[in-house]
């Protein structure tokens, strides 16, 4: 709020940082990077949560199984493949890379098992891969082999695999194969326990997350590397100090007074704040806060181009309700109209008010159906404008409150 007072800061997705810290009783914290949408952010825990929970809950039942980290094995394998008829691989290999493979014990059919929204438990591995330069895993719990069924089948018989266990495979430059395939053993030998790592991590697009890079210590202090020192004089800090904005309190107290309590409160927490300050001096400020707050949340709501709209836009409908061309009751249909024509402004107005009738046939229709309802108004006195209010809607296309005061007169006169 106090970077909102200033005047100068940017609202919405992508200006500010922000980083979620979520941790559960048997998991461990991770710090998710980045995670811009603060409506959607107890998505993102509550995925968070689950993926945590379900790799405690999978270490469980491995442990049911008698299945031991132990018994994972990982090994370079590169010899095998080297007549691969697998395109990603023997490119690989042409470049003088390398083929690391794995043993994963007792995890048949437990790769593809959904632990966080569409996330499954081989990206836990992979994420881990990319982080040192390569880009998937491919493993026998897939659905196709890939044209390496054979040497997978090689691998089950030197790894000494049973059918419960899963063959997976990795390959690239050399280095960075085996930086991979250390990051990736390590990863997997977690599982078996159902411990899961301290990491920070990614907020992806269906509030899931992704392994980034180990959790900083205590020790990771350092000073800010993308800005460099500045330093700033005892002048310019009383300079800073004179011209401070008002605060988004100190203005709201102050709109109280002149728009009441409940529009202020909504005006000041609006991103058109800067456009109430500017019509508020020149034009009714109640109406323009309304206007601000509750039209335009309206229009927003049925999917209108709100966007479109510009301060031009806004002096127009202000002045033509000054001028008397539009009533209060016409500016959500103007300002719609604007919106879907932002290259009209007057022409908006005009065509809004065009299919609109005038005072003079409104009175019209008013003094037809006062005579109609005589009997009605003898027995109801002021009570029938209600019912007779919808009887002259129905008959004219104008704005409800100016209806209401022809009404009112005439009734008036009437009795």
């Amino acid at each position: 709020m106090l970077l909102r007072s200033t005047g100068k800061a940017r609202r919405g997705i992508g200006t500010i940082r922000q980083d979620v810290n979520v941790s559960i009783e048997g998991g461990a914290r991770v710090e998710i990077k980045g995670f811009q949408d603060v409506r959607n952010i107890d998505y993102l825990i509550e995925n968070e949560v689950k993926r945590q929970k379900n790799l405690i809950e999978l270490g469980e039942r491995l442990e049911d199984e008698d299945v031991e980290a132990s018994e994972l094995v990982g090994d370079n394998v590169t010899h095998l493949f080297e007549d691969s008829e697998n395109q990603i691989i023997s490119t690989v290999l042409e470049n003088d890379g390398a083929v690391y493979g794995f043993k994963f014990p007792g995890l048949a059919g437990k790769m593809k098992e959904k632990i966080s929204g569409d996330r499954y438990l081989a990206l836990e591995l992979v994420d881990y891969a990319k982080t040192r330069g390569i880009q998937g895993i491919l493993h026998t719990d897939e659905d196709q082999d890939y044209g390496i069924g054979d040497e997978f089948e090689e691998l089950r018989d030197i790894f000494k695999a049973s059918e419960d266990d899963v063959i997976a495979v990795l390959a690239g430059p050399e280095e960075n194969a085996r930086e991979a395939a250390k990051a990736v053993r390590d990863r997997a030998e977690k599982i078996y326990s159902g411990e899961v790592p301290e990491e920070t991590r990614n907020a992806e697009q269906d509030f899931t997350t992704s392994y980034s890079r180990p959790l900083p210590g205590a020790a990771r202090m350092y000073p800010e590397t993308d800005i460099p020192p500045i330093k700033i004089s005892d002048e310019e800090i009383k300079e800073v100090d004179e011209n401070l904005p008002r605060t988004l309190d100190e203005r709201e107290e102050e709109y109280s007074d002149l728009i009441g309590e409940e529009l202020a409160t909504q005006i000041v927490s609006s991103e058109r704040l800067p456009l109430f300050e500017a019509f508020k001096e020149e034009f009714d400020a109640k109406l323009v806060a309304n206007v601000f707050t509750n039209s335009y949340s309206k229009l927003e709501s049925e999917n209108v181009p709100v966007d479109n709209l510009e301060k031009k836009h806004y002096r127009t409908l202000f002045e033509a309700f000054e001028s008397g061309e539009v009533a209060k009751g016409d500016f959500e249909e103007v300002l719609m109209e604007m919106a879907e024509n932002p290259e009209k402004s007057e022409e908006a107005v005009e065509e809004v008010v065009s299919g609109k009738a005038s005072e003079d046939e409104i009175r019209e229709v008013v003094q037809r159906v006062i005579e109609d309802k005589e009997d009605m108004i003898e027995e109801q006195g002021e009570h029938a404008q209600g019912a007779l209010m919808g009887l002259v809607m129905e008959q004219v296309e104008a704005d409800g409150g100016t209806v209401s005061r022809i009404l009112g007169e005439e009734l008036e006169k009437a009795l």
